[in-house]
């Protein structure tokens, strides 16, 4: 709610952005009234068991009709009626919604695998909230792969390690090592190509 509501303030604010408790009660009036996707209701449908009366139903003539409810206790019985209803409903919604957004993720999600002793970046969400800074830090030494979802990485050797979720992290394509992780002796050798001798040139020089 908290990110919808600051898009729906972000439009009606003046250019200060100062009045923004001047629109909040209308707009949070147009948030509960709207029926949402995932619930299939209203959240005020959801909270009192019955519509919202809006000022449009009012100059409409449009009133609810409760010609059935005769006392108090009866209308008490009638909203929980109602509400556990809808309770089901929405429950039922929510299950088919999250099995929608889960084929969708699915649909575009990428399998990823990193390499014992490659690098990777890691994303790390307290970071990418600050002004001109960026979410990504390292390179990481990937120490272990615990399994498909999770690895165990290292920032520098002295350093502890962490586990880290897959989701978090992304590889790591400089063509230099990261400073602080010394080349193993391994490395070298396979690194290490020989080149062919050089014959030496004779020069012959011709005097006149």
């Amino acid at each position: 709610m908290n990110r919808t509501l600051i898009q729906m303030l972000s439009i009606f604010v003046n250019d200060n952005r100062n009045d923004w408790d001047d629109h909040l009660p209308y707009l949070l009036m147009a948030y509960r009234s709207t029926i949402q996707d995932s619930t299939g209701f209203a959240p005020h449908k959801l909270m009192f068991g019955r519509d919202m009366m809006c000022p449009i139903d009012i100059i409409s003539g449009f009133m609810p009709k409760n010609e059935n409810i005769l006392c108090p206790v009866q209308y008490v019985e009638w909203v929980k009626h109602t509400l556990s209803l809808t309770y089901e409903f929405v429950n039922s919604n929510l299950n088919r919604a999250a099995s929608r957004q889960k084929k969708n993720y699915d649909r575009g999600a990428k399998p990823r695998a990193f390499d014992e002793g490659s690098f990777v970046w890691r994303w790390y969400p307290p970071k990418a909230g600050l002004k001109l800074a960026l979410g990504w830090t390292g390179p990481y030494h990937v120490e272990k792969k615990l399994s498909d979802v999770l690895y165990k990485i290292r920032l520098l050797p002295e350093r502890r390690f962490l586990v880290v979720h897959v989701d978090h992290l992304k590889s790591y394509t400089g063509l230099n090592r990261p400073n602080g992780w010394e080349i193993e002796e391994s490395e070298l050798d396979n690194s290490f190509v020989e080149l062919p001798m050089m014959k030496p040139k004779i020069l012959i020089l011709l005097t006149t």
